[in-house]
């Protein structure tokens, strides 16, 4: 989020719109990784009631 507003910033940007776009960033990668450890942990229980 720092590195948006120093971007923001240094384009001279009024409305933060890479700070907007570093937060979407970041929260669909958060998100993309909290489902790979979701299906992950599903998979390995899977596994083990066989």
């Amino acid at each position: 989020m720092l590195a948006g507003h120093y971007a923001d910033r240094w384009a001279g940007n009024e409305t933060p719109w890479f700070t907007m776009l570093g937060i979407l960033a970041g929260s669909f990668a958060g998100f993309n990784l909290l489902l790979r450890m979701i299906k992950r942990i599903d998979n390995g229980k899977d596994s083990q009631s066989d």
